[in-house]
């Protein structure tokens, strides 16, 4: 058995996560967790996994671990080591600081918080440092409702050593909380912030910022954005949108999509009354919000320990951020939770990028490249990184915070051209005119439309409203109407909204 794999792990630390099981086969041993699993292949697999797995603690090197081996058990050790780190169920644990320059936690916090260092440490190195990040941590949280206190309660059972609730937010038991952490021997601190309206001056001892209400989260959220995030503050909401409640996406100073992307993605995708309710509530602060689901007493539970858990991920850095540059959406009644990328939508007001002009596209080896040629070995791992290109570019498609909504294909005829179609949510109520895209027929793809000629590429082809180019009056109505008598070219046009005929206008709407 080579040494390679020993030599290359030799000056590492391996620490096995807590979360890895080995069992026993009648062919060796299986190594596997929630993920998945391996298998090793040998007569006495298990016996070896049992006499160096407990070993696998980060506190020795495998050179350390190995003394006294010979070149046989070493090649075992290397390929376990190696392997374990490939699936990732261990990590190289940096070499221990100095005892005296390490942070470490008092006994008490350090005995009451054990679970959460133990949490921190599974992922990351320096677990004790990391929890005292978060510990420090001084955490606002905006809202009056059961969502609020869930959040500000799971702060404090966690660890956290500061937390400003609203005067009119339900404390008492946050309050309870804490008085039980300080009887323990870990200070914990529970302020009344200020009243309404409340800017960034106002919460400038604070450098998490956690907003929540449902309905009314917005209107508290959008001022903080409005004003600009000051450097080294973070803002996270939980508002809901309809009857979805929406988590994210995680903001600081700098970051690309913002609340406002969120709230223009989600409209262009889920439009209508749930879009309407959302902007008029902010329109018109002083009216009644419009009525929608209320979380009960799981849900809010559910919401209010994650955002807890996001200010810990976040604060303390043992893991990304499920929330950075990505919403979660809950639908309230199924509670099935959706994650999704965001990206910066154009007409975000905070986050929209400059103007950039479109590389140029050479197109005159189109056609010319013949037959494509087979893969072979040497070229697996460029279809590899094709691969994983083309599914980094599907994360467009999303139904809620998408660029694109969903593939509108599967009805048409593959053969003999292939042609691609997805929907692009676009605010299509904000335009009279939508456009419709004619399906081919069923004898060919000849009359696919805009389509033909990019065989096998996805596309936005007549998703979402199309402007004529020409300036209009306000008088101006458009030539070739319905009511016109267009005459049938299998191709897609424009009509006005307004023109479609009842049978027709259920199949009007973007993307066709």
């Amino acid at each position: 058995m080579s040494l390679d794999s020993y030599q290359y792990v030799a000056a590492t630390r391996p620490r096995i996560r807590r979360d890895v099981l080995f069992t026993e086969t009648p062919d060796g041993v299986l190594f596997h967790n929630s993920d998945g699993g391996f298998r090793l292949t040998a007569r006495t697999a298990y016996r070896f996994a049992t006499l160096i797995v407990p070993h696998l603690t980060g506190e020795h090197t495998v050179t350390e671990l190995c003394q006294g081996l010979g070149d046989t058990q070493r090649a075992m050790v290397g390929e376990l080591v190696k392997t374990l780190y490939e699936r990732d169920f261990a990590r190289s644990v940096a070499e221990p600081a100095d005892a005296g320059r390490a942070a470490a936690p008092p006994p008490d916090v350090a005995r009451r918080f054990a679970p959460q260092i133990a949490y921190a440490d599974h992922y990351a190195d320096d677990a004790e440092a990391r929890f005292l990040r978060f510990r420090d941590t001084r955490v606002a949280v905006l809202g009056e409702d059961a969502v609020a206190r869930w959040c500000a309660l799971s702060l404090v059972r966690n660890g956290c050593a500061t937390v400003g609730v609203l005067p009119g937010a339900d404390a008492e038991e946050v309050r309870a909380e804490a008085a039980e952490a300080v009887a323990d021997g870990c200070p914990v601190e529970v302020r009344t912030l200020p009243g309404h309206p409340l800017g960034w001056d106002g919460l400038a001892e604070y450098e998490f910022v956690v907003v929540t209400g449902g309905a009314a989260a917005p209107a508290r959220l959008l001022p903080l954005l409005r004003a600009g995030i000051p450097e080294g503050r973070t803002l996270l909401p939980a508002w809901s949108y309809g009857n979805d409640a929406v988590v994210g996406p995680l903001m600081a100073h700098g970051t690309a999509g913002c609340w406002s992307c969120a709230a223009l993605r989600l409209g262009s995708a889920r439009g209508g009354p749930a879009a309407a309710a959302l902007w008029s509530a902010l329109a018109l602060p002083e009216a009644p919000l419009a009525e929608g689901p209320v979380p009960g007493r799981p849900l809010s539970a559910m919401i209010g320990n994650l955002l807890g858990y996001e200010v810990f991920r976040a604060a303390s850095g043992s893991l990304p951020a499920e929330t950075a540059g990505r919403l979660l959406v809950q639908d309230t009644a199924s509670l099935d939770v959706t994650a999704e990328p965001l990206l910066p939508h154009p007409r975000c007001p905070f986050c929209a990028p400059g103007e950039t002009e479109a590389a140029p596209l050479d197109l005159t080896a189109a056609g010319t490249s013949g037959t494509p040629a087979l893969p072979t070995l040497e070229t697996a791992r460029e279809a590899d990184a094709l691969v994983e290109e083309l599914n980094r570019r599907s994360a467009l498609v999303r139904p809620y915070a998408g660029v694109f909504t969903r593939y509108a294909d599967e009805e048409l005829t593959q053969i003999p051209l292939k042609a691609g179609v997805v929907e692009l949510g676009l605010c299509f109520f904000a335009d009279p005119y939508r456009r419709r895209v004619r399906r081919p027929p069923r004898g060919g793809g000849a009359d696919a439309g805009p389509g033909r000629g990019g065989a096998g590429v996805r596309g936005a082809r007549g998703a979402g409203p199309r402007r004529d180019r020409r300036r209009r009056g306000p008088g101006h109505r458009p030539r070739g109407g319905a009511g016109d008598g267009l005459r049938d070219t299998g191709r897609g046009v424009r009509v006005p909204a307004r023109g479609v005929p009842a049978d027709e206008g259920a199949r009007a709407g973007p993307g066709g």
